[in-house]
C-alpha cells in the first residue's frame, strides 16, 4: 500500500550466527544440569538465562529481581505466602464465580522490567498489564516471560491475573536488567564473533580468531546431518557439542581459523546408494531380457503357412513312440482345418523344445497321415 506507515527499529545488541564463549558453557542445559536447576530454583527461567550469560561471558548475573510491592484481590482470599515468594496459593471466597489478583510493582531505578508468570486454572482468561505507557493483555494459560517495557524510577506496573478454578497456584517473578553487566558481556561476545564469508541453505563458511581454547556457539539447531571442518579438517564428533540439548556448538583451539558447516539429510548417502543399485538392477534386467529375446529368435525355427499369415503357433505334444528327431506340426486355423477339433491346451515353446527328443507330434485322426 503506497500510503502505509511502518516503524523500523535498529537492534543495538546484534550477534551473528556464531560467536566464541567460555568452555564452561558446555555443561549448561544438560539433563543433569536441568534437574539441579529445577530442584534449586523452582524453574525460575531468569536464573537459567543468567547462568547461561555468566558461563558464556564470565561477567556475572545481568538480572536483578524486583519485589512485588502489594497485591489486591477480587473474590479471592489473601495469599498466605510472603510477597517475596515466587509462587502463591489462591482460593476463591465464592466458588464458581470469577476472581483475580492484581500484582503491583514499583520501580526504584529506571530500566526494562520483565515478568514470568504461570497460572493453574486459567484456561481462557487474559492477563491484563498496565503501565504508564498503556494497557494490554496476554493469554493467561500461556506461561512465558513478558517484557513490560522501560519504566522510569518510581513508576508502577500492574499485572492482573484471572482465576477460573476455585483454587490453584500462581507464579509471579519480576526482574529488571543490570545494564552495566549486560553491556560488558555483550561487548565480549561481539568482539569474538564469527565473520560469515559464504552461506546458503545447507552450507556456511566463516572465519574467527580465538584468543584461547573455547567453544564456538552457534544458533544452528543441532542435527547429526551437519559436518564441521576447521581449516579443512573434519571435526571429531567428540568435539561437537549439543548445547542446551538444542543447539550446535564446536570445541575450538586458540588461533585464527576458517570453519565450514555442511549439511546433508540423514540417510541421504545410503538412500542414494540404494537408488543407484536399483537403477542398475533394472537396467541389467532390461538388457538381459533383450539379450535372451534375441538369442531365442536365433534358436527358434521359422514357421510359415501357405499364406504367411500365422499370428500364433499351436503345438500338440503327446508321446506316441520313440523315434528320431522330429519337426513340429503347425496347426492354423484349428476349427477350419480340422473340422472343429481344438487341442486341449496351448504350449509356449522354449528353445529347449527343439533339441533332439524322443517325441512325436500327434495331430487329429483325420490328418494323422499328412
Amino acid at each position: 500500500v503506497s500510503n502505509a506507515k511502518f516503524a523500523a527499529y535498529k537492534n543495538n545488541y546484534y550477534l551473528p550466527i556464531a560467536y566464541l564463549v567460555d568452555s564452561e558453557l558446555e555443561t549448561w542445559g544438560t539433563p543433569g544440569y536441568m534437574d539441579n536447576w529445577k530442584l534449586e530454583n523452582g524453574s525460575d527461567p531468569f536464573v537459567l538465562q543468567a547462568d547461561y550469560f555468566d558461563k558464556a561471558t564470565g561477567m556475572g548475573n545481568p538480572f536483578r529481581r524486583l519485589e512485588i510491592s502489594y497485591v489486591t484481590y477480587s473474590n479471592c482470599s489473601p495469599f498466605m505466602e510472603d510477597l517475596s515468594a515466587s509462587s502463591f496459593y489462591y482460593e476463591k471466597t465464592t466458588k464458581d464465580v470469577d476472581g483475580n489478583a492484581s500484582f503491583y510493582i514499583n520501580t526504584e531505578k529506571a530500566g526494562n522490567v520483565y515478568i514470568y508468570f504461570d497460572v493453574t486454572g486459567a484456561s481462557s482468561g487474559n492477563l491484563t498489564i498496565t503501565t504508564p505507557k498503556g494497557t494490554w493483555s496476554h493469554s493467561a494459560d500461556q506461561n512465558c516471560i513478558l517484557d513490560l517495557g522501560y519504566l522510569n524510577a518510581n513508576e508502577t506496573a500492574q499485572i492482573t491475573v484471572p482465576f477460573e478454578a476455585n483454587s490453584g497456584n500462581v507464579t509471579m517473578l519480576v526482574y529488571t536488567m543490570n545494564n552495566k553487566v549486560f553491556n560488558k558481556g555483550y561487548n565480549k561476545l561481539s568482539e569474538n564473533q564469527m565473520l560469515v564469508e559464504e552461506f546458503d541453505d545447507t552450507y556456511i563458511k566463516g572465519r574467527f580468531t580465538a584468543e584461547e581454547d573455547g567453544l564456538l556457539y552457534t544458533s544452528i539447531p543441532f542435527d547429526h546431518g551437519w559436518t564441521v571442518k576447521i581449516d579443512g579438517e573434519k571435526v571429531s564428533d567428540l568435539d561437537i557439542v549439543r548445547l542446551g540439548q538444542a543447539l550446535l556448538a564446536v570445541k575450538v583451539k586458540e588461533g585464527n581459523h576458517t570453519i565450514e558447516f555442511d549439511y546433508s539429510v540423514g540417510g541421504f548417502k545410503i538412500g542414494a546408494a540404494i537408488t543407484l543399485f536399483t537403477l542398475f538392477a533394472i537396467g541389467f534386467y532390461l538388457l538381459m531380457k533383450r539379450y535372451i529375446k534375441a538369442i531365442s529368435k536365433k534358436l527358434l525355427p521359422s514357421f510359415e503357412s501357405a499364406d504367411n499369415s500365422f499370428d500364433e503357433y499351436i503345438f500338440i505334444s503327446e508321446v506316441k513312440k520313440p523315434s528320431a528327431e522330429i519337426k513340429p506340426v503347425v496347426v492354423k486355423p484349428i476349427a477350419e482345418k480340422y473340422n472343429g477339433y481344438i487341442p486341449p491346451k496351448k504350449e509356449i515353446i522354449s528353445p529347449e523344445s527343439f533339441r533332439p527328443v524322443t517325441k512325436e507330434i500327434i495331430v487329429p485322426p483325420e490328418t494323422e497321415n499328412e
